[in-house]
């Protein structure tokens, strides 16, 4: 199996492999619509109260991988009363799905809600999904219907899908959308380039979707993450290895761009191997204000907070602190929640691979404010749903094939962390022997 995320996640998931009962002889089975296999990234929609959990099919156990569509109302009213989180499971949430090929990563959803854009790894293919929701529910389809004997379409053909100049791509931002012409940038984890892509929904032929390749620098082995910073021009801002002069390790770097100026796009650049001492650069986000970029490193295993000035269409980066992590932390997101005082909180939310662990960060102090452990295997990516009843984080457990479902307001009203219930149930961890 190729080893697509790190020598641990890789190492990790055979052993799951091996000790959930998978036989050589199942491979080429349909993958199930009910429940994700090896889910990796998620979004949620724009408008309508709907979750996109990608199965990634990371053990190739199955034909393909798929995106499900998992139906929050339903979620929130079977977890409202439930008594013990640890045994809350809804079972039956995913309403809606297509058959995706396997190694997709996280999603992006359009603000009108239409389009749905996400990096499948292993093809190096950028892919379309169109979202349907009328009526309420979400209707994937991406301009084929399924071949006899499958239960749903097969995407990432196309028209609806683009092939990458450049090896494994995993972040997307978009930076510009209109009624016709959808605009972003994909970051490649083994390549030296950015793809600019440009989607034109009124087109149906092969030039639906361009590309544009440029590169950050001879010095670069591949971005690893990709965020996009608010304003009148938006930039965005990446994090990437280098290699380090007469040295065989790598060394972490910050660079940021203006998208729109095309041609003329200048790439700038802050070391933060230099500030930190840190190799490696993973997950980057943005502060609600945008006056602030969060930066999850390896080697060591650290958040760090850069304070962003604003200068037109450039940035003053300045190193403004540096906090402990939990094991390999992979994913971050910032929340600003009102607790039961009416004050005003920011948090840091970060998933740590290793250690089976989401953490919440004072964004200012970098200091841990709480924590959930062991409430599931392998937690991958996490997104903020501030739009239901109450505030909730989902978190993607790869290595259990579920999705954990988190208070952010405690019953006392403070905005802290706690258990609540998931979305589908967990597979039996390895040692099971199931």
């Amino acid at each position: 199996m190729r080893c697509l995320l790190s020598p641990l996640v890789c190492t990790l998931a055979l052993v799951g492999c091996a000790g959930s009962g998978i036989d050589p002889a199942n491979t080429g089975s349909d993958v199930p619509l009910d429940q994700p296999s090896f889910p990796t990234g998620m979004a949620l929609h724009t408008t309508e109260r709907a979750l996109v959990v990608v199965s990634s099919n990371y053990d190739l156990r199955y034909n393909t991988g798929a995106l499900l569509v998992a139906d929050l109302d339903k979620v929130a009213a079977m977890l409202a009363d439930a008594p013990d989180p640890d045994i809350a499971v809804v079972d039956d949430a995913y309403d809606s799905a297509v058959l995706f090929p396997s190694f997709g990563n996280r999603p992006v959803i359009t603000d009108d809600g239409g389009h749905m854009l996400t990096a499948i790894r292993e093809d190096n293919l950028l892919a379309e999904v169109l979202i349907d929701a009328a009526g309420g529910s979400l209707d994937l389809s991406c301009g084929v219907d399924a071949e006899p004997g499958q239960a749903a379409p097969l995407c990432g053909q196309t028209p609806y899908a683009a092939a990458l100049p450049g090896n494994d791509p995993f972040d997307l931002v978009l930076y510009e959308q209109t009624p016709t012409l959808i605009s972003g940038v994909a970051a490649l984890l083994r390549s030296p380039d950015l793809v600019f892509f440009f989607l034109r929904p009124e087109r149906t032929g092969d030039d639906r979707i361009r590309l544009f390749r440029k590169t950050v620098g001879d010095d670069i082995i591949g971005t690893r993450a990709a965020v996009g910073l608010p304003g009148d021009r938006p930039l965005v801002l990446a994090s990437a290895d280098r290699i380090r002069l007469s040295s065989t390790r790598t060394a972490a770097l910050i660079y940021w761009f203006d998208p729109a100026a095309g041609d003329d796009t200048v790439i700038r650049r802050f070391d933060l191997y230099a500030e930190t001492g840190a190799e490696s650069a993973r997950a980057l986000a943005a502060s609600p204000d945008g006056d602030a970029l969060f930066v999850l490193t390896r080697a060591p295993d650290a958040v760090v907070r850069l304070d962003l000035v604003r200068d037109g269409n450039d940035l003053d980066i300045s190193l403004g602190g540096v906090g402990p992590s939990c094991r390999e932390p992979i994913a971050a997101r910032t929340i600003r929640q009102t607790n039961a005082r009416g004050e005003v909180v920011d948090r840091l939310l970060v998933t740590c691979f290793s250690s089976d662990t989401v953490m919440a960060l004072d964004p200012y102090t970098l200091s841990v404010t709480d924590q959930v452990a062991d409430f599931g295997r392998g937690p991958y990516d996490i997104v903020v749903d501030d739009a239901g009843p109450t505030p909730v984080v989902y978190v993607s457990n790869f290595l259990d094939n579920s999705v954990s479902v988190l208070d952010l307001v405690d019953d006392e009203g403070e905005v802290r962390l706690a258990p609540k219930g998931r979305i589908g149930l967990p597979a039996p961890p390895p040692e099971d022997g199931r």
